[in-house]
C-alpha cells in the first residue's frame, strides 16, 4: 500500500530523483553489455548524466545479465571501481 501511494505521490506530482544527484561527490560506475540494443551506450550516458564524476564502461560480449555469463568481462571492471574508491 505504501508503495503504490509513494508511486501515485511521484507520478502525480512530478518527484524527481535526479534533483540532488549533482551533490554526490563519488565516482559512479555504470555498466552496460555490448549486446543489449536496447539500453546500450547512449542509454548509460542519458541515465548517468545526472551525476558529476561517471565512470561509464562497456562489458562486452554480454547481455543484461552480465554479471552471471560475462564474469570474466564483468569482475575485473567492478574489483577495480571498488579498490579506487576513496
Amino acid at each position: 500500500v505504501v508503495a503504490e501511494a509513494m508511486v501515485d505521490i511521484a507520478q502525480n506530482e512530478g518527484f524527481d530523483y535526479t534533483q540532488n544527484l549533482h551533490l554526490f561527490e563519488t565516482e559512479v560506475l555504470f555498466l552496460y553489455s555490448s549486446w543489449n540494443k536496447a539500453y546500450g551506450p547512449e542509454h548509460a550516458q542519458r541515465v548517468s548524466a545526472a551525476y558529476p564524476r561517471v565512470r561509464l564502461e562497456e562489458v562486452k560480449n554480454s547481455s543484461h545479465e552480465m554479471a552471471h555469463f560475462a564474469w570474466d568481462a564483468f569482475y575485473p571492471l567492478v574489483r577495480t571501481y571498488f579498490t579506487n574508491l576513496n
